[in-house]
């Protein structure tokens, strides 16, 4: 992947192999909505990471630290290490 970074708008170029199925169906709304065809990939991308954290947020939510040992226990295993 290729990137070329700008300072002004803090962006980065890329290039990608995208399957053809795809790239039709992001004309078509970019004809339809008149909006460009990075901005559709932008906001799928924007809209898949903001997926990926909250998924990601739900995963950390589910880990119990009650099974850590004590802050005594921690030093004396800390001690022999």
């Amino acid at each position: 992947m290729q990137t070329t970074k700008t300072r002004e708008n803090n962006k980065s170029r890329i290039s990608a192999l995208l399957p053809n199925f795809l790239l039709d169906e992001i004309d078509k709304v970019s004809q339809t909505k008149k909006v460009a065809k990075s901005y559709i990939i932008e906001r799928a991308l924007q809209d898949w990471f903001l997926k990926k954290l909250d998924s990601d947020t739900k995963e950390l939510a589910k880990i119990s630290f009650d099974d850590l040992p004590s802050e005594k226990n921690w030093n004396l295993i800390q001690s022999k290490i």
